[in-house]
């Protein structure tokens, strides 16, 4: 992998890519989940890059992409290394 911190990997088929709203729902947001509430602290206080106030994150996403299938499904994300 490049050494450059804003390597991106664009994923296969992006427009057809699944994300099951549990995922989000049950494991990265509530900080009640055993695995997921690390993650919990670090998503609802980062906000999209916007113009106004200038703030953004790395973020690291895996994606599975089934045997015979053209459909990427989100398995997880977390918060990328800043260097």
């Amino acid at each position: 992998m490049p050494s450059d911190p804003l390597f991106r990997v664009l994923i296969p088929n992006a427009e057809l890519a699944e994300i099951a709203p549990a995922k989000i729902r049950d494991y990265l947001l509530p900080r009640s989940h055993r695995i997921g509430r690390y993650k919990a602290r670090f998503f609802p206080n980062s906000r999209y890059p916007d113009r106004t106030n200038g703030q953004s994150a790395i973020v690291v996403s895996v994606w599975f992409m089934p045997a015979r299938s053209d459909v990427p499904r989100f398995i997880t994300a977390y918060p990328g290394d800043e260097r």
